[in-house]
């Protein structure tokens, strides 16, 4: 008995001292392209926030009336029709890094695509937020999160 506590004192004393408990965006790569996906949790939105102008474009993806979307299937094209980036979002942002050019974005929740064409220029941060018509409320609703960048 006293073993075993001393394990989960030990395991937690670990966690804690590692920040495992604190909420991460998630990093990646795609085909070479860098991206940071998440502020789901309130404790993401800080290092969301600083990474911001580390990437070139922005997006946030909400309904129409303002609730943030996570779990949506992200597809970006580059002019030639190639797919540069496709993966489901962790959170309502998702920050991209990409040479300049036009994208075509499709982005999919519940059923419904959203599709818009993107420039983005050399040097520069784009935003754009992706807006839903949904009537019902959306089953992967992030938690209301003040100053994301909308």
């Amino acid at each position: 008995m006293f073993a075993s506590r001393a394990i989960l004192a030990a395991t937690l004393a670990l966690v804690w001292s590692t920040g495992a408990w604190a909420a991460e965006p998630k990093a990646g790569e795609y085909n070479g392209i860098r991206y940071l996906s998440g502020a789901a949790a309130s404790a993401e939105v800080d290092t969301i926030r600083q990474a911001t102008q580390d990437y070139s474009l922005g997006l946030t993806f909400t309904t129409h009336s303002g609730e943030y979307l996570a779990g949506v299937n992200v597809t970006l094209q580059n002019e030639a029709g190639e797919a540069v980036l496709a993966i489901v979002s962790e959170g309502p942002v998702l920050l991209v890094d990409l040479p300049a050019g036009r994208y075509t974005l499709e982005a999919a929740f519940e059923g419904v695509t959203v599709k818009r064409d993107i420039t983005v220029a050399a040097g520069e941060h784009r935003q754009v937020v992706v807006q839903w018509p949904l009537t019902d409320p959306p089953r992967a609703a992030a938690e209301p999160i003040p100053n994301l960048p909308r």
